[in-house]
């Protein structure tokens, strides 16, 4: 299945055809399930760039993908941090339901401590 979905991805991209959140989300869940990482991060690198406004559902897509895929690893809790940061700056309030990943909760970084506190004490 999920290859199915990575070959409709890349012809859709070949042929100019825009996704949109849906579309996005949908290819990130997927991949999620089959722990497919590498394809997870593509896609979210691809939805950065096409200028669409990403929601609060497709960056809990992202957290859970990570939590999945690297179950708590160093890298996956520095790659959760960076779209906690995403999720800011584009202006998308992080909520506690973000710190329900153990990689995103366990974080022992002194940023992930204040970056935690800014979003629950405002």
């Amino acid at each position: 299945m999920s290859e199915q979905a990575w070959k409709v991805y890349e012809m859709m991209k070949e042929k100019n055809i825009e996704c949109n959140i849906y579309t996005y989300t949908a290819l990130i869940t997927a991949f999620q399930k089959t722990q497919e990482q590498d394809k997870v991060d593509q896609v979210y690198s691809d939805l950065k760039e096409s200028g669409i406004e990403i929601d609060s559902i497709t960056y809990a897509a992202m957290l859970a993908a990570l939590e999945k895929s690297e179950s708590g690893s160093g890298e996956s809790a520095e790659k959760a941090m960076r779209v906690l940061a995403d999720m800011r700056k584009s202006g998308v309030e992080p909520n506690q339901q973000c710190f329900q990943f153990p990689t995103v909760r366990n974080y022992s970084a002194p940023s992930t401590a204040i970056f935690h506190h800014q979003i629950t004490h405002k």
